[in-house]
């Protein structure tokens, strides 16, 4: 990165083809992802903004290094400033150098289960006039009368094989090519913990050597 000049490209990762996104079939999103996952919360944030008709909230929690470079925050910015109402980024640094002790708004340290209560959607939200019903399908539940519908919300987690196994477990990789989300010996950590079921979490398989560091 450092030998990159103005108007060379860097290619940050494949195009989501894994998830395919679509517009109001998700009442709320929630993304935890460190910074070779820049690239997956880029696209779902700009088919959000681009899509006037797309209600969507999505929350995210970026992990990156340190405070003081933070990749495309201007950019990240950007997109919360269109849609305020229905996007959330949250940041998760392991270091404040003194120069952004100042002016750093974030978490500090690996994420624990206070980190994702306090910035992800929770297991199940409430169903609002928004959303496409017809595509939420059996994943809507009916609750009393007075009460909302409620569906499950739905968390993307991407990042290194470290950050998958603390959070979600690991994602089953073949040589390092491709992969799955992993049997039930790979569903443990975080996120189940707290109630999310296997089928409302996806990981995606990036940094899949076991040195791969957060």
């Amino acid at each position: 990165l450092m030998r990159l000049k103005p108007g060379d490209q860097l290619f940050l990762g494949k195009w989501m083809k894994e998830y395919k996104y679509e517009a109001g079939k998700e009442e709320h999103v929630g993304i935890i992802g460190s910074t070779g996952c820049v690239s997956v919360i880029m696209q779902v944030l700009n088919a959000l903004v681009t899509n006037p008709n797309d209600k969507t909230k999505v929350s995210v929690l970026f992990c990156n290094i340190s405070a003081s470079k933070i990749p495309l925050y201007t950019k990240l910015q950007e997109y919360v400033a269109q849609r305020p109402d229905q996007i959330t980024i949250h940041y998760d640094v392991l270091g404040v150098p003194k120069q952004a002790r100042d002016t750093y708004n974030g978490f500090l340290g690996h994420i624990d289960h206070n980190m994702i209560r306090s910035t992800m959607p929770p297991p199940m939200v409430p169903v609002t006039s928004a959303t496409d019903k017809t595509l939420l399908g059996t994943e809507m539940t009916t609750t009393p009368s007075e009460s909302p519908a409620m569906t499950k919300s739905r968390l993307l987690i991407c990042g290194s094989q470290i950050l998958l196994q603390d959070v979600c477990g690991r994602s089953f990789t073949f040589a390092n090519k491709w992969y799955t989300q992993g049997g039930r010996l790979q569903w443990h950590g975080i996120v189940p913990e707290m109630g999310y079921s296997r089928d409302q979490v996806y990981k995606f398989g990036t940094s899949t050597h076991f040195l791969a560091f957060h």
